[in-house]
């Protein structure tokens, strides 16, 4: 099975084109397809909606790029038929509103801080420096690695979080708790 994605590929998802090794630019491209796609590999438990016709929020904590290029690549696109809402959070109350939060290399330590109120929400959260998943208290980690995103998923971490990650999605990933 495939752990890694190229970035190459991913930014070819997305219409980019990446010649050689790939740019910063295509590094948070690929980032962001990957934010967008979790949404269609992860359930949520309907709890963790407002209401039946609340928005699909990907939330970003610390400052990245990612939140600009994921805005356009989620426009007119929905998940499970809700429209998606991309927007920053500092707080763990508004984080606990999100589905998705993507702590950037930046939001590192904001994250370790509000870790403790999260732990009740059905949050993935997706971060992209080292020991994330493994260590950090987050789900997924997109790791960049010879110019290619590898994936690591904290399957014990998911479950804590009432999230169903699907098969498929778990096969790509290299799993740092089962």
């Amino acid at each position: 099975m495939w752990r890694f994605l190229s970035l190459w590929t991913a930014a070819a998802l997305i219409g980019a084109a990446a010649p050689g090794a790939p740019s910063e630019l295509e590094e948070h491209q690929a980032k962001a397809v990957f934010l967008y796609k979790f949404a269609s590999f992860v359930e949520w438990p309907a709890e963790a909606f407002a209401a039946g016709t609340s928005p699909f929020s990907i939330c970003v904590l610390g400052q990245s790029p990612v939140q600009e290029i994921l805005t356009v690549t989620v426009r007119d696109k929905n998940a499970a038929g809700r429209a998606f809402q991309i927007r920053a959070v500092e707080s763990a109350r508004d984080a606990s509103a999100c589905q998705i939060l993507f702590v950037s290399a930046k939001g590192v330590r904001k994250f370790r801080a509000l870790r403790p109120e999260l732990s009740s929400a059905s949050l993935l959260t997706v971060g992209e420096s080292d020991d994330f998943a493994s260590h950090g208290g987050g789900i997924v980690n997109l790791k960049l690695q010879d110019g290619r995103i590898l994936l690591e998923i904290n399957a014990a971490s998911a479950r804590q979080a009432r999230l169903k990650i699907n098969s498929r999605l778990l096969g790509m990933a290299s799993l740092v708790a089962k």
